[in-house]
């Protein structure tokens, strides 16, 4: 018997390949539950929003827009042979993957693969125990009845020159936590084929481990209006355009939904529900909108019995199995656990149970394969969204809550403790927010624990709002909130960032003053076509009509004309803006003069300030010049010069002291009302001093009310630490020589009684 040629066998290969991808791709449902029909991937794919990651000349990392996802191999800032699509979950990297892959199989004219010999794609979710890749090929790939072998394979790889590998859902991928270091892992980490081209797939918060260093990365940001508006004409309203306006308008008018429908998977089941039925705009809360999508979706499973009666769905599903509600509660605990097996959630729900909310779509069942079964593969199950998984949990957390509610015979409080604390709000946003809203009389228990931690002021209020849209409690709070800076740092998660922005547009929407935004770090570029500022984790901050002192802090980095100008035509169209502020940055020295767009700020008198350490200039408007705000005089060239060439050096610098008293100029306060004249009795009293004079003041348990002032000009400071930060920068930037009485006592910083150090006389601050 001859051998048959390799090229023989490698046609077939390649012909199977084609043949199981047009299978994989020609039975996709578009929505699970809410749609009957099956349809190609290419019938249904709606290409979202998609980002690369590039370094510009100033050797800072950006994120640049892609015309298309056609352009993931093709656009030069993603040359490499080694590529992460990251996302978050619902955002179509699975789809997209699928998208790929029919037209490689069926040569589609427009396809980015056309070049490709040979595409390798695996759901690494579906995949368990297997070491080898040739075998992952064989039983994943191929045909039941293939004739082609293991050896077979791996001969073709061996001996081909274009081939692309697709590994999706590679934070599922089971593996990575065993002793055993099998071939996938080595081609994730560019140890194996590493003259293939490799594009990887997964979860935003998975991919520093993965990263090579000739990685090159790309996100999905998910569905702006562009891409909303395709999906209905294309899959829901197609020639129905009242319908398709209906709904955007439905968007538009509730930030709640506006923000949750940029994620796809949540405005398709959005869109084919509101299109049949408009009580969905209603829900001004999270919690509302979710409620009722789950009941539609039991709705539909009922429509589609026959000869029975069951009660209604949203009484059947206000009170799911309390089994169900305990094992979401534990997967939120047990984080890297997101697949089980059939059998094993059989033992814990119920097969009554599983098969329903199968059916109904919470769930979804994928088949695996491991080495012991061949094709006999187990079962594994998932939640079809981490979202529903932190409704259920919420749910039993409610139950927990109200026990401890109706007094200590129900429960105790150590178990009230308990339960909050296992889970950060930080991390657990929407679960937060769903338990506020589920049961408002057990809310007070969650705002309460999420007041009492630092930083996350803006998840109390956005819980808040979840138990009632028209609470005067809620927008009292919200005023509040509002009245104080509100931060959006570059190192936010971008659920903590769209959590901020949405207070942003509810305060907008209602009116309410926002007092300061400080923006630090975060900005990427300024639309000045549509007013928006894009963030760099992708997200953007529209006009807002009620704010009033926008802040920009660039730690270090330099803002050249047009920046700047595309800045103050965002601000000149926010319709109360008074003041505009740059700290920790270097700006031009002048503007050109009577710019049309400095023109509109000053018609609508506001003022624009620059901190580029902690001396206070102001622009003046009409001249383009920087001035001293004090006597109006223009900033000398030399001092111009000064700023330019020494503040990069110092606001890189990273000064962070626990605690300092610094000898004749250093306070440290509790509160700000009587501090100016304090500081004024001080100078008047030192006129000889050779050494500026600065004043930090601030309380720790109110960090955002931190304050330096350096010759009676106020700069905020996050905290008390940044206010040290400042101070101690100001001596590297005046030149002035630590004092010999810098002292560190451990307890100074926990200690919020702090006074004046002058001499050998302790001056307690009038508010102590």
């Amino acid at each position: 018997m001859t051998e048959t040629p390799l090229t023989d066998v490698k046609k077939q290969f390649v012909t199977e390949l084609r043949e199981v991808y047009r299978k994989w791709c020609s039975n996709i449902k578009t929505i699970p539950t809410l749609t009957c029909n099956t349809s190609s991937v290419d019938a249904i794919y709606t290409a979202g929003a998609i980002e690369c990651l590039t370094r510009n000349a100033e050797n800072i990392d950006e994120w640049e827009s892609l015309e298309t996802y056609k352009q993931i191999r093709s656009d030069h800032r993603v040359k490499s042979n080694r590529r992460i699509i990251e996302s978050g979950p619902g955002y179509g990297k699975s789809l997209l993957t699928l998208q790929l892959a029919h037209e490689w199989s069926t040569d589609a004219p427009e396809s980015c693969l056309k070049d490709v010999e040979i595409l390798i794609v695996l759901q690494l979710r579906e995949i368990s125990g297997l070491t080898s890749i040739y075998k992952c090929i064989r039983q994943c790939n191929l045909k039941t009845q293939s004739i082609i072998n293991v050896e077979d394979i791996q001969n073709i790889l061996q001996q081909s020159s274009y081939v692309l590998f697709v590994l999706d859902s590679v934070d599922e991928y089971r593996n990575f936590d065993e002793t055993v270091h099998d071939d996938i892992l080595a081609i994730i980490q560019n140890e194996m084929f590493p003259h293939f081209e490799v594009i990887l797939t997964t979860r935003t918060p998975c991919i520093e481990q993965l990263i090579h260093k000739d990685t090159k990365r790309l996100r999905l940001t998910g569905f702006n209006n562009l891409c909303q508006d395709e999906y209905l004409r294309k899959i829901v309203t197609k020639d129905d355009d009242s319908a398709a306006t209906r709904i955007r308008e439905s968007l538009q008018e509730n930030p709640t939904l506006g923000d949750l429908c940029r994620v796809p998977i949540f405005f398709a089941v959005y869109a084919h529900i509101a299109y049949k039925n408009d009580t969905l705009k209603l829900y001004t809360t999270m919690t509302g909108y979710f409620r009722q999508m789950i009941a539609c979706f039991h709705n539909h499973f009922i429509s589609k019995m026959d000869n029975q009666t069951l009660q209604t769905v949203l009484n059947y599903d206000d009170a799911p199995p309390r089994e169900l509600k305990k094992f979401a509660y534990d997967c939120l605990l047990e984080s890297h656990e997101r697949i089980w097996s059939r059998d094993k959630l059989c033992q814990i729900l119920g097969d009554d149970v599983l098969q329903r909310y199968l059916r109904i779509g919470i769930f979804c069942e994928v088949q695996t394969t491991c080495e012991s079964t061949e094709r006999d593969e187990p079962r594994k199950v998932i939640f079809n969204h981490g979202l529903f998984c932190e409704w259920y949990a919420a749910l039993y957390m409610v139950d927990v809550l109200t026990a401890y509610d109706n007094g200590p015979e129900h429960s105790d409080e150590e178990s009230l403790l308990e339960i909050i604390d296992d889970l950060y709000p930080y991390d657990f946003q929407n679960l937060y927010r769903f338990v506020c809203g589920i049961k408002p009389d057990v809310a007070k228990y969650i705002i309460q624990y999420i007041r009492d931690i630092d930083g996350v002021d803006q998840l109390a209020i956005l819980c808040m709002l979840e138990q009632s849209g028209d609470n005067h409690k809620v927008y009292d709070t919200l005023k509040e909130c509002c009245s104080e800076t509100i931060n959006i740092h570059q190192e936010d998660t971008m659920l903590w960032q769209k959590s901020v922005l949405q207070i942003l547009s509810i305060a907008s929407i209602h009116k309410v003053t926002v007092s300061n935004i400080m923006l630090h770090g975060v900005i990427q570029k300024v639309d000045v076509s549509g007013s928006i500022i894009t963030m760099k984790s992708g997200l953007s901050i529209p006009i807002h009509d009620t704010l009033k002192h926008l802040w920009v802090r660039m730690a270090g980095s330099e803002l050249n004309d047009q920046e700047m100008l595309n800045i103050f035509h965002y601000a000149s169209n926010c319709e109360k803006l008074c003041y505009i502020s740059f700290a920790d940055c270097i700006v031009p020295r002048r503007f050109q003069e009577y710019d049309p767009v400095l023109t509109k700020l000053c018609e609508k008198a506001v003022e624009v300030f620059w901190y580029p350490t902690l001396i206070c200039y102001r622009l003046n408007l009409r001249s383009g010049y920087w001035e001293h705000p004090s006597n109006n005089t223009v900033v000398s060239p030399e001092t111009m010069e000064k700023m330019i060439n020494r503040a990069p050096a110092l606001l890189k610098k990273a000064f962070h002291w626990d605690g300092v008293i610094l000898k004749e100029f250093l306070l440290l306060a509790k509160g700000w009302d009587q501090s100016s004249q304090f500081m004024e009795d001080e100078l008047k009293q030192d006129r000889t001093r050779k050494q500026p004079f600065v004043l930090a003041f601030g309380d720790r348990r109110y960090p955002t009310q931190s304050f330096v002032i350096i010759e009676g000009v106020a700069l905020p400071a996050t905290d008390l630490i940044a206010a040290f930060d400042i101070c101690f920068k100001s001596l590297y930037l005046f030149d002035i020589p630590t004092p010999a009485s810098v002292k560190q006592p451990g307890n100074l910083y926990t200690n919020s009684s702090l006074s004046l150090v002058k001499g050998k006389e302790r001056f307690r601050h009038p508010l102590q």
